[in-house]
């Protein structure tokens, strides 16, 4: 399907060797996720350290991904088993150092926000200093077995 498509219908990405191995998730060998966005890729390029990209952006397949992506969030939200360990998690956190509630937002490595908790602080944890080193050892107490 890519394969006719003018070179004005591509979007061009260019990024260095050592971002692409970071920045796309490859989906499989013709297709990544960038940013956020689905590309399905016509035809690749490598100069000096940079590879060159030139991809279909597909709308549709990045829309869908949004909308599975929010379902599952919902869906988890609702999960009675994820509520317990929210509740589990924030009452942890309360019995170690936090007072005062806020909001803690846990995001996948795109930044798209997965977990949402709150947790309180007023930082009451307790650090217990040891007071001296642990005593030396006496090789003459030592029996070999």
């Amino acid at each position: 399907m890519t394969e006719g498509l003018s070179s004005d219908q591509l979007v061009l990405i260019k990024l260095s060797q050592a971002d692409s191995k970071t920045q796309l998730d490859w989906k499989h060998s013709k297709e990544f996720e960038y940013q956020g966005q689905m590309y399905d890729v016509v035809r690749s390029e490598v100069k000096n350290d940079c590879i060159y990209y030139w991809c279909w952006w597909d709308h549709k397949e990045t829309s869908l991904n949004k909308t599975l992506n929010a379902l599952s969030t919902k869906a988890a939200e609702k999960d009675p088993l994820q509520q317990e360990n929210r509740y589990l998690l924030k009452q942890f956190f309360k019995m170690l150092y936090f007072e005062e509630c806020q909001t803690l937002v846990l995001r996948d490595i795109k930044g798209t926000p997965k977990v949402h908790f709150e947790f309180c602080h007023n930082y009451k944890y307790e650090f217990h200093f040891i007071p001296s080193h642990p005593p030396e050892l006496n090789p003459s107490i030592l029996q070999v077995v």
